[in-house]
């Protein structure tokens, strides 16, 4: 029996790359998209489903086998929909549901209904934080006294050069690195412009971190 996932489009070139990848890993997709964009989807097995707003989504679904879907990806630019679409369908049984969203008010939203999110705006900001070099960190508590500190390494940062054993050693903190979209995790790793380092720790820890970085 073959794997089915459901996508809502968004309407950009990212549901087409998105249908052919889950095409060639054995998917056969369910596309939610309107009549002007599925002339675009000619691949098989894509299922066109049209629809132009609320009452006809409602029509559009009802012609998906909805027990047989294995993962839903909701992706259109409106996260009110999303929202709406992904606690409909996590209520129908569709075990593992993504929405992507623009804003960070249903984040939490999201996350009480057991789906995943991708914040788009902060995909976005990290990208453009990594292409120009800005300056970013961010202190987020965790539980109790311990939190985790989000780092960008520029040209300019004080702790470019040391390992991430010398770090954790200083400052009590378990240390990771995202390198060029890869996690790097070995203790010898030397940090370079462009690293970002994610770090967890006592919160005294993290601000005596970021006040030396």
């Amino acid at each position: 029996m073959k794997r089915e996932a459901l996508i809502l489009d968004d309407f950009s070139d990212a549901t087409l790359n998105l249908v052919e990848v889950l095409i060639g890993n054995g998917f056969t997709v369910h596309l939610l998209t309107n009549s002007e964009r599925a002339r675009m989807f000619l691949l098989e097995p894509t299922y066109i489903h049209l629809f132009d707003d609320l009452s006809s989504l409602a029509d559009a679904l009802s012609d998906i086998n909805l027990d047989n879907v294995e993962v839903a990806l909701l992706l259109s630019p409106n996260d009110e929909l999303n929202l709406m679409l992904a606690k409909m369908l996590r209520e129908r049984g569709v075990p593992r549901v993504v929405v992507t969203l623009r804003g960070s008010r249903g984040v939490e939203e999201a996350r009480e209904l057991g789906v995943d999110v991708i914040d788009v705006s902060h995909h976005i900001m990290s990208r453009v934080q990594r292409f120009l070099q800005l300056r970013y960190s961010k202190i987020t508590p965790i539980s109790g006294d311990i939190g985790m500190l989000e780092m960008l390494i520029t040209g300019d940062s004080r702790i470019l050069g040391a390992t991430v054993m010398d770090l954790e050693r200083r400052y009590e903190a378990d240390i990771i690195v995202i390198r060029e979209g890869r996690l790097v995790r070995d203790p010898d790793t030397v940090l370079q412009v462009g690293d970002y380092l994610i770090a967890v720790g006592s919160m005294s820890s993290l601000s005596e971190l970021l006040r030396n970085a």
